[in-house]
């Protein structure tokens, strides 16, 4: 049975932001249990002009203990595709143009619904990826495709604005035990979609997803789900979006409560471009 009704999604979602808060601070009041790194490769993606970013992300790897040194000895920083200076948008793995009803499927609003019904929206309206959202999502294509031409067994791939959750070591360890053998995608982080978010209990830590995740600020890729995510391509618009279009042709997973979060606090300029079209929130 999945699960989705609103009742269940607004609580989901009311408690993340109330822990978010709280988890940030306690995390420098905990003793952290150093753990053997079990993931092949480690990716975070960091524009070269945010250096600000890079010093955060930089002690924030280096807070996390491992048995052997810590998380930044395992980290391979990978240079950001800034959206403002491409100048050719599209290309054979990424179109940044989408449909109304592309967005309203993965979230459907009652908004929304309410606008489309009285003709205000139609199903067929094209939108426009902002320039941070074609940057974002070509630089996860990036690692996508370095992932598969290396034979990468399974990777972790953050965005720079990260942070890890008080206990982290001891949960990832048993989200990792729990995970079944042919997973392709397990969030670490995710925000769930108030309207369109479904899903099915798998274990303590582990819930299978099927629709409504937004986010890509934390999550692990198998070699198997790279290679489902480019049999997808070409991506349309916000990759966390599109994501969501592949989920049930994958082994997908996420925690039920976050590892990792983003940092609310760092002022950052990519907001969805349908939201902004729209005028109206997500979530």
């Amino acid at each position: 049975m999945m699960y989705g009704n609103i009742f269940q999604n607004t609580f989901h979602h009311t408690m993340w932001k109330i822990n978010k808060w709280w988890s940030y601070l306690k995390r420098y009041f905990y003793k952290q249990k150093r753990i053997r790194w079990p993931i092949h490769k480690t990716f975070v993606i960091n524009l070269k002009r945010r250096k600000d970013r890079y010093r955060a992300l930089k002690r924030e790897a280096k807070h996390l203990k491992l048995i052997n040194g810590t998380l930044w000895d395992k980290i391979e920083v990978v240079e950001g595709i800034d959206g403002r200076k491409l100048k050719q948008k599209k290309n054979k793995d990424y179109i940044p143009t989408y449909r109304f009803d592309y967005h309203f499927q993965v979230d459907p609003h009652p908004v929304w619904l309410h606008r489309l019904n009285n003709g205000t929206y139609k199903r067929g309206e094209i939108s426009h990826a902002s320039d941070p959202e074609v940057g974002v999502a070509n630089s996860h294509i990036k690692i996508w495709k370095n992932i598969v031409k290396k034979n990468i067994q399974s990777s972790l791939i953050l965005e720079d604005d990260f942070y890890f959750e008080p206990y982290f070591q001891e949960r990832f360890m048993d989200v990792m035990r729990e995970a079944p053998d042919n997973w392709d995608i397990i969030y670490l982080s995710k925000l769930p979609s108030r309207y369109g978010f479904t899903w099915d209990p798998h274990s303590d830590q582990l819930i299978r997803v099927y629709n409504g995740v937004w986010w890509l600020s934390g999550y692990l890729l198998s070699l198997n789900g790279a290679k489902k995510l480019m049999k997808g391509f070409p991506v349309r618009g916000a990759v966390d979006c599109w994501i969501n279009y592949q989920l049930r042709k994958m082994n997908a997973y996420s925690t039920k409560w976050n590892l990792i979060e983003q940092r609310w606090f760092d002022k950052s300029n990519n907001i969805y471009s349908f939201e902004k079209k729209y005028d109206v929130k997500s979530f």
